[in-house]
């Protein structure tokens, strides 16, 4: 992610999140505040000299030592169920494998039982609940965390199953 993809960036994350990052929080951690990872996907949509292709998904860690948190990962309303998700998520988990990540972790609402599936189908396990976390609503958050990053057998998983991922556009 750069800079100039903050806009399209901040109009997904509203279009997806009850409680959205601003464009500022985005600009922000692009400018270093802390260790963040960003990456957007493109629709390449053979645009030529028409200008960049569009925004249709992104994710973003923050990086401690030997733990990622995966602080964000969505998709533009139109290109839902279209797998990116997953193509991101996995994509995530080996970057930050990459960048000596052991581990990482993320926080979900209680009440996000699709974003729960998802999570847990991909390996990531509950570790603690924490009442009243999110300030918006006063729900529960859920703390999941995906563990053995360091593991060969574990990064040939998941290099296996992003290989697997065909992304098909909204037709």
């Amino acid at each position: 992610m750069t800079p100039a993809d903050v806009d399209d960036v901040a109009a997904i994350e509203e279009a997806s999140f009850p409680t959205p990052y601003t464009a500022r929080m985005f600009h922000d951690d692009l400018r270093g505040g802390q260790p963040a990872c960003w990456w957007v996907i493109r629709h390449d949509d053979a645009r030529g000299d028409r200008g960049r292709a569009p925004i249709v998904a992104y994710a973003g860690y923050y990086l401690r030592r030997d733990r990622a948190h995966l602080a964000k990962i969505a998709t533009h309303p139109a290109w839902r169920r279209r797998r990116l998700g997953e193509g991101l998520l996995l994509s995530t988990l080996l970057a930050a494998r990459g960048q000596g990540a052991d581990s990482v972790t993320l926080e979900v609402r209680d009440g996000n039982t699709t974003a729960q599936r998802f999570y847990v189908k991909w390996g990531f396990v509950l570790l603690r609940r924490f009442e009243g976390y999110y300030e918006d609503t006063g729900e529960d958050g859920l703390i999941l965390a995906f563990t053995g990053l360091a593991d060969r057998r574990t990064a040939g998983w998941l290099e296996r199953e992003l290989a697997g991922i065909a992304i098909v556009p909204p037709g």
